[in-house]
Parts: C-alpha cells; sequence; structure tokens
C-alpha cells in the first residue's frame, strides 16, 4: 500500500516540535499574565509620575513668578508711601510677608489699553468722573488713579501711591504702576480729573494713528511737547522709555514737558491728535477767535469741533451735562439719558407775543420753559456774553440763532 518506513518517524517529530511549541506558549502566556502587568503598572506609573510631576513644576514656576510680580508691584506702593526711589526685589523670599494686590482687575491680562486720570483730591470732581466717563463698559479698558487717591474709589481701578511732590515723578510712577498692573498694555493715557474724555473716539483714533506719541501739541523754546491737560497717550514702547528718564531742570518742573524731553531724546516724535482740547469749549472758540496764548501752535479745526476726543478745565455740573454713555468705549450704540424736556424761546423788546410764548408751554405742563432774552444771556453764560457774539453785528434775529443754538448745545 505504499507505505513508506520514514513516514512514521517525521510525522512523530512533527508532531513533537508542535507540542513543544504550544508548552512554550503557554509557559510564556503564563509569565505574561502574571509577572508583566505589574511591570507594566510600575513603569506606566513611573511615566505618567514624571510627567505629572514636571508639569506640577511648570505650573509652580509660573505661579511663582506671578505672585512674585504681583508683590514686587505691591512693593512699589509701599516703597512710594515712604518716599523711597524705585528698587526691584532680588529674593522671593522677602516678599513673602505681602498678599497679592486685591485692587487688580480681574481681567488684567486682557486690558490693552488703559487710562491714567490724576486726582486733585476733590471729591465732587471724583464723583462727577465716575458717575459720567471714567466707566470701562470692555475688559480690555484698564483704568488707573494717582495723585489724591480717594479710599472709596472701585476696586477694579489700579492705584499709584506717591508722595512725591513733583508732577514728573508722580506721573513717571503712575505709568510704572500702570504696566504692573496690566502687563499686556500697548497704550496708556493720561488725563486730569477735571477733563471730560470721549473714550469710544479716543481708543478708535489711537489705534488708526498707530504712533508712539498723540497729543495736543504746544511749544516751549525749542522743544514741542503734548498738552497735559488736554492728555496724551504714550504706546508702551515710549512708557518703557521714561522708567530710567531724568530730564533737565528746565523741563522737569511739569509733567508733560519732562515726558516730551526723555521722548525726544530717544527720537520719539509727537503726532497730533485733533480732538484733544486744553480747555473747555468755550475758551476754546474764543481761543480760535480771538488768539491762541503763545504756547499754542495751530488753531482747532472744523473736526477738533465735529468729533471731540477731550475737553480741560470741565466743571462737573458741565461733565453730566455733556455726558451720555454712547461716547464711551464698546458701551451700547443707544443713548442713556432721553432728550431734556425743556422748551427754549428767545424774544427780546417790548409787545411779547404771550399767545406763541405761552402756547408750547400749555401744551406740555411738566416741561420746563425758558425764554431767553439778553438779560438772561448776560446772567448765564460766562462774561455775560456768547461766545460767537460777534457775529451777530447787533441783529436781534441772529442773537436769537446763536442763543438757541448754545442753550440746546
Amino acid at each position: 500500500k505504499n507505505f513508506s518506513p520514514m513516514s512514521r518517524p517525521m510525522n512523530f517529530s512533527v508532531r513533537a516540535l508542535s507540542v513543544c511549541m504550544l508548552i512554550f506558549s503557554g509557559f510564556m502566556l503564563i509569565f505574561f499574565l502574571r509577572f508583566w502587568p505589574g511591570r507594566l503598572r510600575k513603569y506606566g506609573h513611573m511615566t505618567l509620575s514624571n510627567y505629572s510631576n514636571a508639569t506640577q513644576i511648570r505650573m509652580t514656576d509660573l505661579q511663582s513668578q506671578i505672585l512674585e510680580r504681583a508683590r514686587a508691584v505691591e512693593m512699589v506702593n509701599i516703597e512710594h508711601q515712604r518716599n523711597i526711589s524705585w528698587f526691584k526685589p532680588k529674593s522671593p523670599r522677602s516678599l513673602s510677608k505681602f498678599s497679592v494686590p486685591s485692587k487688580f482687575n480681574f481681567d488684567a491680562q486682557k486690558v490693552s489699553f488703559a487710562i491714567m486720570v490724576h486726582l486733585a483730591g476733590t471729591s465732587e470732581k471724583l464723583d462727577a468722573i465716575l458717575s459720567t466717563w471714567w466707566k470701562s463698559f470692555s475688559s480690555d479698558l484698564g483704568l488707573v488713579a494717582f495723585g489724591k487717591v480717594a479710599n472709596t474709589l472701585p476696586k477694579e481701578i489700579c492705584i499709584s501711591v506717591s508722595l512725591e511732590d513733583n508732577a514728573w515723578v508722580r506721573t513717571r510712577d503712575a505709568f510704572i504702576k500702570a504696566t504692573h498692573c496690566f502687563p499686556h498694555v500697548q497704550h496708556i493715557a493720561k488725563f486730569d480729573d477735571d477733563s471730560y474724555v470721549y473714550t469710544r473716539d479716543l481708543i478708535r483714533q489711537v489705534h488708526a494713528f498707530k504712533s508712539d506719541y498723540l497729543g495736543y501739541p504746544m511749544q516751549a523754546n525749542d522743544l514741542l511737547y503734548a498738552s497735559g491737560g488736554a492728555g496724551y497717550v504714550l504706546s508702551r514702547r515710549s512708557v518703557d522709555f521714561l522708567f530710567g528718564c531724568e530730564p533737565s531742570g528746565q523741563w522737569r518742573e511739569w509733567e508733560d514737558t519732562a515726558v516730551s524731553s526723555c521722548l525726544k531724546g530717544n527720537q520719539v516724535v509727537l503726532k497730533d491728535l485733533v480732538g484733544l482740547h486744553p480747555h473747555n469749549p468755550i475758551q476754546m472758540m474764543r481761543y480760535d477767535l480771538n488768539g491762541h496764548p503763545s504756547d499754542r501752535v495751530r488753531k482747532e479745526p472744523l473736526e477738533g469741533y465735529m468729533f471731540p476726543i477731550s475737553y480741560h478745565y470741565v466743571s462737573p455740573d458741565l461733565m453730566r451735562a455733556m455726558h451720555d454713555d454712547i461716547y464711551l468705549h464698546e458701551a451700547p450704540l443707544r443713548r442713556s439719558r432721553p432728550v431734556p424736556s425743556i422748551i427754549h424761546q428767545f424774544w427780546e423788546g417790548d409787545n411779547k407775543p404771550e399767545f406763541f410764548l405761552t402756547s408750547c408751554a400749555d401744551a406740555h405742563k411738566n416741561w420746563t420753559h425758558i425764554t431767553w432774552n439778553k438779560a438772561l444771556i448776560s446772567s448765564q453764560f460766562p462774561d455775560g456774553r456768547l461766545v460767537n457774539d460777534q457775529f451777530m453785528h447787533g441783529a436781534l434775529n441772529l442773537l436769537s440763532d446763536v442763543a438757541r443754538c448754545v442753550s440746546i448745545c
């Protein structure tokens, strides 16, 4: 039957090899199931533990840097209160007894534009700016106070405390504090507490110009500088130039000339920002009509009145009267106050037409009714006259036109 005598031993060898391979595979499977999971857990735990430790170390270092910087800022304020010059702490251990300041804005990392206000210590002015233009509707706008600061300021406002008598030193220290409160700030503007600022147009125009130094130009000898009363804006690059600068004696007396002197030494050129005003609206128009002081470089163009950015020497009452939230940066584009319920009419001389003067008032019983004449103008307006009364040439119809415009505006 064709049976080969060698077939049986060959089949036995194949079977024996297969059995041995199965036995070896079984031992390997038992060994893997018995011993290897422990090793895998051990090595896996070490790997994850090392990664976790490294991540924890990195986070700890980052938190330490943030705390160190915040505590360093607090040390600046403490040093200013002691009338000690600026220094940078050498070791974080020396700051361990100080806590993180609570007056930082919660969105300090998002702030790209900051507005500094020099406070003169008058509660009436402070209440006026806090209730009108010195408000933030956006997380990218930071507020900084320096000068005679009050304890009643909102906690979101960054406060710079300094006992220095020199206005330049106080202003420079405020710029330093602003950069610590808002580490990513790109522009910082400075104003006074008797200024009214249209923050929506301010920030819009600053972003459009992209300049390092913007303001209302004024001249002192050979120095072109931005008026501190009108307000000015510095980029972060320009602010950094102020930190180590010591202007000469003649420019050190005033902060606006000192700032310009420091920037001039670093080839930073002033850009004219039309819309900033070193005085209130009435006085600015009088300057344009009768001539500006000798330190002014130019007259105010029409667009400066059409699109104002700031006015200086504004009383608290006038500030509240001219305010609307629609002028503020990123505020809702709707009026925050209604049209005043006032009827303005004008009549000068005898033969007063009582019917025409009283019919409107009778139709609006709850409205205020004002009848203007020369006597009322003399008592209500500065110097007893309208700003542009020389255009009237004694004509009553022109006087009524100007009076209506001024009283409503």
